[in-house]
């Protein structure tokens, strides 16, 4: 297991001047407490504080990217606990989780990457070949693979759903970059149940935000 390595305020200062140049705006508290509010959650542990996060959203559509530091601004410091999370989300639903980032020595390069790759599949979000419609996401069988789908069958020829893959349309040099890491991936991912382990398990045992009204 790679050595943990805690970012200070200089990174996080320089990490968040590389975000909001390429278009992401820092999340406030109060942004932070409405979209809980609205989805009417409460948090699975106690938190140490506040984490900082950004967003960059679309223009002309409804997805946006999410990015979760684990740094904690009023303490200067990191969570003593936690990784670093890219996601998209759909107004307030989260769509897709790439895998987290653990906080090793190149950890704010890799968020910075992964941060910009999401916001190409934001950008570059694909139509349907045959309607033009927006396409949405979807969860696959495996634990995060996702697909792309249009249900707007009243425009398909034959009245069936369209689906395509994650990747549509998305610019070489992001592949090159997901396949690396994909390849990479599915290595440990083999050296682990060789081991007799279960890759990804953390994702099934994470704890979630749970709704207001099933906390006692």
């Amino acid at each position: 297991m790679p050595k943990q390595v805690l970012f200070g305020q200089k990174e996080f200062h320089e990490l968040s001047a590389f975000l909001i140049q390429n278009g992401f705006q820092k999340i406030t508290p109060h942004q932070k407490h409405i979209s809980l509010w609205r989805q009417r959650l409460v948090p699975p542990r106690k938190t140490h504080g506040s984490e900082t996060g950004f967003v960059y959203s679309h223009p002309d559509h409804n997805w946006k990217v999410v990015v979760w530091t684990s740094f904690v601004e009023p303490t200067g410091k990191p969570k003593p606990q936690d990784n670093i999370w890219v996601l998209i989300k759909e107004n307030d639903l989260a769509l897709y989780f790439r895998p987290p980032i653990r906080r090793t020595e190149f950890a704010l390069e890799r968020l910075q990457t992964y941060a910009l790759i999401a916001k190409t599949r934001v950008l570059v979000r694909p139509c349907c070949d045959e309607c033009r419609k927006y396409l949405d996401i979807k969860k696959g069988k495996g634990l995060r693979s996702r697909y792309l789908v249009c249900n707007n069958i009243n425009k398909h020829p034959d009245k069936k759903i369209r689906t395509y893959n994650w990747d549509k349309d998305m610019p070489e040099e992001a592949l090159v970059i997901l396949r690396d890491e994909r390849e990479a991936r599915a290595k440990y991912w083999k050296a682990q149940r060789a081991k007799g382990k279960i890759p990804g398990k953390a994702i099934l045992i994470r704890k979630k935000w749970k709704p207001a009204e099933e906390v006692k």
